[in-house]
């Protein structure tokens, strides 16, 4: 049994919820949706953090000059840019 028609069915007693067809589980579900989004927003930011920490590490790496000819990643990257179309001209 889904989640979704546990909470329609208990609160569903309740206040007198037909089904999820219902409008009336409407609420419901909203509620649902928001407590999932509430428990997975965590997760999602420190992918994100991940993410820009990767990308700061890198920039500083070819600022720094760690990254031999700076100029040539430089390069490629706009190459590899204009291809996939994400360049502006």
């Amino acid at each position: 049994m889904s989640l979704p028609r546990m909470a329609a069915g208990t609160l569903g007693r309740r206040v007198e919820i037909r089904g999820l067809d219902d409008w009336a589980s409407l609420p419901v579900l909203l509620l649902l949706l928001s407590v999932f989004s509430f428990a997975i927003n965590p997760v999602g930011a420190a992918f994100s953090r991940y993410l820009e920490h990767q990308a700061d590490q890198y920039g500083l790496e070819v600022t720094h000059g760690l990254r031999p000819d700076s100029g040539q990643i430089a390069a490629q990257a706009f190459q590899v840019l204009g291809e996939v179309g994400l360049s502006e001209s």
